[in-house]
């Protein structure tokens, strides 16, 4: 399987680290190509504790440790991408302590949006309230800066903006790891909680890199902590003609006395969500078609979500097109629902910017919150030591008005303003609002870095002088701008529509926007700093 390296010196030295209060040592570790095999070995004072090898291209190992004691970690034919200490008491509360790897503050990283320690994220999965926690998992690749060896992060939330990154949940087949022709893993999924148990089920995908083949199945894995997952089982094996290749993406949710599940696939060339029943979450039934998209440019349905709000229902689907161009978009549908039929009656986009896909949403504290990943489709994301490539929007509190559905910005990220007093940085809210706006200048950040402008009902976003994302607005009346340090997060109207950009090489300045002109004025309006989600 293929993969980039995380930019790790070939001459890297040995890590002399203490336990502190930690049980155990994780590594994410490759094998030099030239060699048959890699050997790590820990050692403490009293001599050498363990040594494990490594034959396969990459994977993971694991170390017990003794608490508050001083260690010596080295290694012969190998390289390390990321090591951090986990397992002991009050994991929930602290989260595990990287020893290597960790670019949470490095400068080019965004700041108000949450991402991995380093390496690759996609999609957003399991989002659930455990433990008292807000759960987060990703799709994730410890072993370099693109996609592949997908695994699941996880981090943990008290309040949906400040988070702490606990051990790697779940991990692909040892089989992929050291087959070249093969690619897959821990595909996406969700989470349901159940008293003390949480049950995740997400997809196990297994193909070859052409993708001229795949193969996909749900599976069922449980755990009484939130951190560590057992006993994972099949649960779901696709049944119907022609979906074995795309059969993905489980959202699971209790209806009634029972629980559905929402699938992602394609049956006879059409994008379709299928939906599932089960009384016990372990036999699952087949019940309907849910949903079957009719744009012939889209060729699969993906990460699927299926919910009650406002007296409706409404299903979120992701969408690959035939052409199979990175361009990737994410429809809402808003209907009626009697546990087997669903009916549309509106639709439309959640994102206009089109740096965006993967939504998942969950129930916090009586709102549907959502959140996306903020994908790059322009590939501007350039790699770097201990980078990130790969972020999540802002968690998005969703409502409906007139069948159509608005996002606006949780009201939780407010707390990033009080913090951020007196503080300077790149990272700030911008807000307009008012009467109706017949034209706006802006200079967002960066001399004409980013600038907005709205003439003729088209809001116009540049970077560098080049256009970026254009949206039609029959009537513009408000504004929110989230600026971080490679993404930009645009709010029109209350919600009506949004759009996410991502971008590069442009040098934010710190403090505050350049300049604002609405209708050919210089206009003060309301612009707030916000402080970082990492402490």
């Amino acid at each position: 399987m293929s993969f980039q390296p995380n930019f790790i010196p070939k001459k890297m030295q040995p890590l002399l680290f203490s336990s502190f209060a930690y049980h155990g040592l994780a590594l994410f570790v490759r094998r030099d190509s030239g060699f048959s095999e890699a050997s790590f070995s820990l050692e403490s004072a009293q001599g050498v504790c363990s040594v494990q090898t490594l034959r396969a291209s990459f994977g993971s190992l694991h170390f017990d440790l003794e608490e508050e004691t001083e260690y010596h970690l080295s290694w012969e034919h190998g390289y390390i991408d990321l090591a951090y200490l986990d397992h002991g008491p009050m994991m929930l509360q602290r989260g595990i302590f990287p020893i290597y790897g960790n670019g949470n503050n490095l400068p080019g990283r965004n700041r108000i949006h949450f991402s991995p320690m380093e390496g690759w994220m996609n999609d957003p999965n399991g989002l659930c309230v455990f433990g008292g926690k807000m759960h987060l998992f990703y799709q994730y690749n410890p072993f370099g800066q693109v996609w592949g060896n997908m695994h699941w992060g996880h981090a943990v939330s008290d309040d949906l903006v400040h988070w702490i990154h606990e051990p790697v949940a779940l991990f692909p087949q040892a089989e992929l790891q050291d087959a070249a022709g093969l690619r897959g893993g821990a595909f996406s999924g969700s989470a349901i909680v159940q008293g003390s148990l949480m049950s995740v089920f997400f997809t196990r995908n297994v193909g070859d890199v052409a993708r001229t083949w795949r193969k996909e199945k749900q599976v069922r894995t449980v755990s009484e902590d939130g951190i560590f997952f057992h006993d994972e089982h099949t649960v779901l094996e696709p049944h119907l003609e022609h979906c074995t290749g795309d059969f993905r993406d489980p959202k699971v949710f209790p209806y009634e006395d029972g629980f559905l599940m929402v699938v992602g696939s394609c049956i006879s060339g059409m994008p379709t969500v299928l939906l599932y029943s089960s009384k016990d979450l372990e036999s699952w039934s087949f019940v309907s078609n849910l949903y079957v998209e009719q744009d012939e440019k889209y060729a699969i349905a993906e990460c699927p979500d299926f919910f009650l709000l406002g007296g409706k229902w409404v299903l979120l689907v992701g969408f690959i097109n035939k052409d199979r161009t990175p361009q990737r978009d994410v429809k809402y549908i808003v209907g009626s629902f009697d546990g087997k039929t669903f009916l549309p009656e509106s639709s439309g986009f959640l994102d206009e910017g089109k740096d965006f896909y993967a939504t998942q949403t969950m129930e916090w504290k009586g709102r549907r919150i959502l959140f996306g990943w903020n994908s790059d489709t322009r590939n501007i994301y350039k790699p770097s030591l201990h980078g990130a490539n790969g972020t999540l929007s802002l968690p998005r509190e969703l409502s409906l008005k007139d069948g159509r559905l608005m996002q606006n910005p949780a009201e939780d990220i407010a707390v990033l303003q009080k913090e951020a007093r007196g503080v300077q940085g790149t990272s700030y809210m911008l807000k307009i609002s008012g009467s109706p706006i017949r034209s706006l200048a802006s200079i967002l950040a960066g001399k004409k870095g980013l600038s907005l402008s709205y003439q003729e009902n088209l809001l116009v976003l540049s970077i560098n002088g080049q256009k970026r994302c254009t949206i039609k607005i029959q009537r513009l009346e408000q504004l929110e701008v989230f600026v971080d340090t490679a993404l930009l997060e645009l709010f029109v109207n209350g919600g009506e529509q949004v759009a996410s950009i991502r971008y590069g090489g442009v040098v934010l300045e710190e403090g505050k926007v350049v300049s604002v002109q609405i209708d050919g004025m210089a206009t003060r309006v309301e612009s707030h700093q916000l402080s970082p989600v990492w402490s």
